[in-house]
């Protein structure tokens, strides 16, 4: 069976605090957050992985943390990584204020 999430998150609403990265973030995409230049570059990447994790949250209802997921951007395609045994399907887009995220989960 194939359930479905989405979420949409404010990107101003993104806090750029160590604690709160580290909540959301897995550590490699720490590392990707810390090469962005600018502030605004920092929060549409956190805002959209939070929604994107909170997109698989809804699709899967499953309590691990934010940061056991990895999401990559690999030839064109995020894939996600994680100690669940499911196939992700993952979307992400940005609109100036807005990050939305759409997940299929089997």
């Amino acid at each position: 069976m194939i359930k479905s999430g989405i979420d949409i998150i404010q990107v101003n609403r993104v806090s750029l605090e160590d604690s709160f990265v580290r909540k959301v973030l897995h550590e490699e995409e720490i590392n990707m957050l810390n090469l962005k230049i600018s502030v605004d570059e920092k929060k549409q990447f956190l805002a959209g992985r939070w929604a994107a994790k909170e997109a698989i949250f809804k699709a899967q209802n499953h309590t691990i943390g934010y940061n056991k997921f990895n999401i990559k951007l690999i030839d064109g395609q995020l894939k996600v990584e994680s100690e669940l045994k499911v196939n992700i399907s993952l979307s992400i887009s940005h609109e100036k204020e807005y990050a939305v995220a759409l997940a299929l989960v089997e």
